[in-house]
This record gives structure tokens, C-alpha cells and sequence, in this order.
């Protein structure tokens, strides 16, 4: 499949990708947030379908078949899923937690183009929940659980040595955060959502580590 009609279909993908993320997350968190809140999730939820078709299509273009593109797509939803329930609840969901690692461990037991070998995916694991419970422990407060758990599936998705990089760029884009947030005279105490820099960090060394395979 391919020319004009593959894109319609990525772009179909994307529209479902992007509507399972936003009903998951007007839905996952429990209690729906005030009534003047309606109008920001109407425009979030645009911007969901938008990205997500958006994305599908890039990825279809970009990767080698319909394999790759559905995997990075799909981890693509989660991170994004992720990212707005933080900002919006300030949550990280265990069921979405667990449906990732599961589709990490199944992936890697499947050899999925892009997907880690097993062994690789679970010392992964073991790295980001060992490193974040470290860095939580010591932190005292700044990184919450969410955010450890958040790591150990970033591990599982990329494996080791990846993972290495992915948490550090999600490290270093939540320092910019926290730094733009206190030069904007928030303070210290501001709260700034973590989960989301370590989505998008984990996301981005994911699609360098992809488009850049050898040919």
C-alpha cells in the first residue's frame, strides 16, 4: 500500500489513535475537572486529533512499512495520552502504565521491528525504576511515584543502553522546565508536572534512534 491512499489511511489511524487519547483521558481520571475548564479540553481534544493524524502520516512516510509506523505511533499516543493527564490532573494513571509495559514485554517477545530483545527491554526496566526510585528517594519529594513507574516503562519500551538516553533527555528537558518556570518567578515550590518531559524526551531519542537505522 501505497501513494495517496496509504496517507488517507495513516491519517485515519491517527484520527482513532488521537480519539482513543482523548476518551481515555476525559474518562481514565475519575471525576471530570470544573465546568470552566469545558472550553480548554474542547481545544485540547483539536489538538490531540491534530497531532496524532498528523504524526501518523509523518511516521508512515518516514519508517519502513506499516510495522514501525503502527509501533512508533502507538507509543507516540501513549506519551501523549501521558502528557495530558499530568498537565490536566497532575496524574500518572497505573492502567496506562500497565497497558504500555504489557505492549513493551509483547512487543520485544514478538521481535517487533524496533521493539528491544527481551533481555534488553526488562534490564531497561530495571534501570529506570531503579534510577527513579534512587533519584525519588533523594529528591524528597520531587519526583512523585507516578514518575517511577512512568520511567521503568520508558525502559521497557526502549531497553538498555537506550533507555539511558531516553531518560536523560526527559532529565534535561524537565531541568529547562523547572528553570523556565522559576525565571517566569513561579518559585521553587512551583508544581511542575514531570511526565510529560519524560514522555517527550523518551519519545524523541525513540524516533532519532529509529529514523536513523541503516538501511
Amino acid at each position: 500500500m501505497s501513494g495517496p491512499f496509504a496517507g488517507a489511511v495513516s491519517v485515519l489511524l491517527g484520527l482513532l489513535a488521537g480519539a482513543v487519547v482523548n476518551i481515555a483521558a476525559d474518562r481514565l481520571p475519575g471525576a471530570p475537572g470544573e465546568a470552566a475548564c469545558a472550553g480548554r479540553r474542547r481545544a485540547r481534544r483539536a489538538v490531540v486529533l491534530a497531532l496524532c493524524a498528523l504524526g501518523f502520516a509523518a511516521l508512515r512516510a518516514g519508517t519502513r512499512g506499516w510495522v514501525q509506523a503502527s509501533w512508533l505511533g502507538l507509543w507516540g499516543a501513549f506519551f501523549l495520552f501521558v502528557a495530558v493527564v499530568d498537565l490536566e490532573h497532575r496524574l500518572v494513571l497505573n492502567k496506562g502504565l500497565a497497558v504500555a509495559a504489557a505492549l513493551a514485554v509483547t512487543g520485544s517477545l514478538l521481535r517487533l521491528p524496533l521493539a528491544p530483545h527481551l533481555a534488553s527491554c526488562l534490564v531497561g526496566g530495571a534501570i529506570g525504576l531503579g534510577g527513579f526510585l534512587v533519584l525519588a528517594l533523594a529528591g524528597r519529594g520531587a519526583l512523585g511515584a507516578g514518575d517511577v513507574k512512568l520511567a521503568a516503562v520508558i525502559g521497557l519500551a526502549t531497553g538498555y543502553p537506550l533507555v539511558l538516553r531516553a531518560l536523560a533527555a526527559g532529565i534535561f528537558l524537565g531541568g529547562v522546565a523547572a528553570l523556565c518556570a522559576l525565571l517566569a518567578g513561579l518559585g521553587r515550590k512551583a508544581a511542575i508536572p514531570y511526565a510529560p518531559w519524560l514522555a517527550l524526551g523518551a519519545y524523541a531519542v525513540m524516533l532519532q534512534a529509529a529514523l536513523t537505522l541503516p538501511a
